[in-house]
């Protein structure tokens, strides 16, 4: 029986009220036990590159606009009331050899992001704080002062015209500072309740901005701050992953299926049943989407059809496409980081 098989086997469950949440944990329990089984026959025809591990679970992964370089975030923390941290890194990998070209043990960071040229990283720690480094160079790292707030900044992006620096916090709140200025421009709600903007992305030569925060997805005109619109899941399910193509014509999350929207309007294109989801990926083209689940992903194609599946030792809990779009990376719970090949993923299971 191939994957779609599977997959369609697993999303018939009786609806029976009372029995509802736990047939949906059994499918994601047997979902999760497919993945692991069919690594055995689809990681072999997939050539894998391993970066020199972490030690602390991957919480991000970024690659640079020439896509030479790799950025991961990464961190341990003690305490969850308290956010204390044990131990992390912000590191950066030369994608062709997979060397470590700065490792920035110090540098404990729940997300990282590269700036326009390249040269430098912006990394999100728990100290309610950003810290900007250099790692060609002078790699000294300093605070970015005028992104300090109250809250957690929990995911930071430029915009795509490189005019502002965007920062999503841990109380549904988005600072869009001004980088010629160095002034705030905006101070955006993403949500009405303490909740972390998990995703950020600015399409239409940076006029558009993105964010999922609190299960929903909403829109901004970076022109004035004011809200477009916000896209819901369509059911009573929050959308728990979101990502846009390189091309900024697909958008993909995850909500208890697979939704797939026209990135501009938000309209929904194409739902797909399946198990439960972490993190997502889209092809620059919009023609590859992977989603991470237990101990593994699954690549499916624009029409919500299943390509393929890869799993592992560990829970996938990162990925990302590089810009050039020849290369994937996935970031695993135990710290590894490996890169595979777009061109081998398209290819389907036999």
């Amino acid at each position: 029986m191939g994957i779609a098989a599977h997959l369609a086997f697993f999303d018939i469950a009786p609806q029976i009220k009372n029995t509802k949440k736990i047939i949906l944990m059994i499918k994601q329990i047997l979902l999760s036990f497919l993945i692991a089984f069919t690594c055995i026959i689809t990681a072999q025809d997939v050539k894998v590159l391993t970066f020199p591990r972490q030690y602390n679970e991957i919480k991000s992964l970024e690659f640079s606009n020439d896509s030479k370089h790799l950025v991961s975030a990464c961190y341990q923390i003690r305490d969850a009331g308290t956010y204390e941290i044990t131990d992390g890194a912000t590191t950066v990998y030369n994608t062709a050899t997979g060397v470590i070209e700065l490792n920035r043990k110090n540098e404990p960071a729940i997300s990282a992001v590269f700036n326009p040229n390249n040269k430098e990283v912006l990394s999100n720690t728990l100290k309610n704080d950003l810290r900007k480094f250099n790692f060609q160079g002078d790699t000294s790292s300093k605070n970015v002062s005028f992104l300090r707030n109250n809250s957690i900044p929990f995911r930071a992006i430029y915009s795509s015209d490189s005019k502002y620096n965007i920062v999503g916090t841990g109380d549904g709140k988005i600072i869009v500072t001004d980088i010629a200025t160095g002034k705030i421009a905006y101070k955006l709600i993403a949500s009405d309740k303490p909740r972390f903007v998990i995703s950020l992305h600015t399409i239409n030569a940076g006029k558009i901005l993105i964010a999922l925060c609190g299960g929903q997805i909403k829109y901004w005109d970076l022109s004035n701050g004011s809200l477009i619109r916000t896209v819901t899941s369509g059911s009573d399910k929050e959308i728990a992953c979101m990502n846009i193509s390189g091309d900024e014509k697909t958008m993909i999350g995850f909500a208890g299926e697979i939704i797939i929207w026209h990135a501009e309007k938000g309209e929904v294109k194409k739902k797909a049943a399946t198990g439960n989801g972490y993190c997502c990926a889209v092809s620059q083209d919009g023609k590859l989407l992977i989603f991470g689940f237990n101990k593994g992903f699954y690549v499916f194609n624009s029409s919500g059809e299943v390509v393929r599946g890869w799993g592992g030792a560990a829970d996938v809990r990162a990925m990302a496409f590089s810009p050039d779009g020849k290369s994937f990376v996935v970031g695993l719970v135990e710290g590894e980081i490996l890169m595979m090949a777009t061109a081998e993923l398209a290819v389907p299971q036999k």
